[in-house]
């Protein structure tokens, strides 16, 4: 059956329970979600339709076209009501996009909401990967500050549903200002009986990604790795893929290790009852003077920018070597997302970041 694709971008805040109950207005909820509804243009197959706010803007697709992107040019207005002959198949698994999907006459299937609430979280990451040294579950005040004196250096305070670097407080003054931030950051978690993920913030060498698929039979499917590129802050920047020993080089032993205990960590889950789409981090870092692998940083059970960058690769360039990047605006420039909205009774909207693509 043709797929309805939705990009409810807005997951994170889902899980968070910070969304309103509607679609429409959660895709409306923050700027940058109205421009990443759009990316399911770059990896749709020619049957499906995607699910908009409104249509694409003039040149979108014809811009696609001209950097080897032939996508479909079918979609849906989310105001108005779809036809049915369509599933809906969406960015992350949502209640919001269920009970759209299910006014609309749409099937859609999703495992447990509480279930994938739980491995979404950086708390179930923490618990089931390979720990780093003098990291904790962090529960209270008390524990906060017995933390930050156990041990020198920078450190970071993670929330269970930050997304891409947002949701990170860094320690690294360690003075009487930082700590009161440090708990008021804390506490907002504490208060929706949540626990903060504090580690050490460690020299990294390479921040890398696999992409799997869970069926409904709990049969898991490896898509393929990516490399990671992000900022001093854990912010994410880009996404390198291509044939894998190239790519990966001297590491892909790493990558490997990394495969084997990401594939028992999906068992574990599949067979809980979760399926569909996940990404789990992975990075190398220094540690003794020595190079560690930490085999699971996050897990995202939801798409991802790398399952992004490899369907455009394996749809449009026939694996080859990609560099899929997040920049500032640049008109000079081809962006894979729009740059600007058209509004009714209001000024357009100016998007801050492009997505561009380039072969490496």
């Amino acid at each position: 059956m043709p797929r309805l694709h939705i990009a409810n971008t807005f997951f994170e805040d889902e899980l968070a329970g910070v969304t309103c109950p509607y679609l429409q207005e959660c895709m409306h909820s923050r700027k940058v979600f109205l421009q990443l509804q759009y990316l399911p243009f770059l990896y749709a197959s020619p049957e499906d339709a995607v699910l908009v706010t409104q249509a694409p803007p003039s040149g979108f697709l014809e811009n696609l076209g001209r950097q080897g992107i032939k996508c479909q040019e079918r979609w849906h207005l989310v105001s108005e009501k779809p036809p049915t002959d369509l599933c809906v198949e969406s960015w992350g698994h949502s209640r919001i996009v269920e009970n759209w999907a299910k006014s609309a006459g749409l099937s859609y299937a999703m495992p447990p909401w509480e279930l994938t609430r739980e491995v979404n979280s950086k708390a179930f990451s923490f618990l089931h990967g390979t720990r780093l040294p003098y990291s904790q579950l962090l529960e209270d005040k008390e524990q906060l500050c017995q933390w930050i004196k156990s041990f020198d250096g920078p450190k970071v305070l993670k929330t269970c549903y930050g997304l891409s670097g947002r949701g990170h407080f860094h320690i690294t003054l360690h003075n009487e200002k930082e700590l009161a931030q440090a708990c008021s950051f804390a506490t907002l978690e504490w208060e929706n009986k949540r626990p903060v993920l504090a580690e050490p913030w460690v020299k990294r060498v390479l921040d890398f990604s696999t992409q799997w698929h869970i069926s409904t039979e709990g049969e898991i499917q490896y898509l393929g790795a990516t490399l990671c590129e992000n900022d001093s802050f854990g912010r994410y920047r880009a996404t390198q893929v291509g044939p894998e020993p190239l790519v990966f080089g001297e590491h892909q032993f790493s990558l490997e290790q990394h495969k084997k205990k990401a594939g028992e960590v999906l068992a574990s889950i599949a067979q809980r009852g979760f399926f569909g789409h996940a990404g789990i981090d992975a990075m190398i870092y220094e540690h003794a003077g020595d190079l560690a692998l930490q085999p699971i940083v996050e897990i995202n059970a939801r798409k991802t920018m790398g399952y992004v960058a490899l369907e455009i690769g394996r749809l449009h360039f026939h694996g080859r070597r990609l560099r899929m990047a997040l920049t500032n605006a640049d008109a000079s420039s081809s962006s894979l997302l729009p740059l600007t909205l058209e509004q009714k009774n209001a000024p357009p909207l100016h998007f801050p970041k492009q997505l561009t693509l380039q072969m490496v």
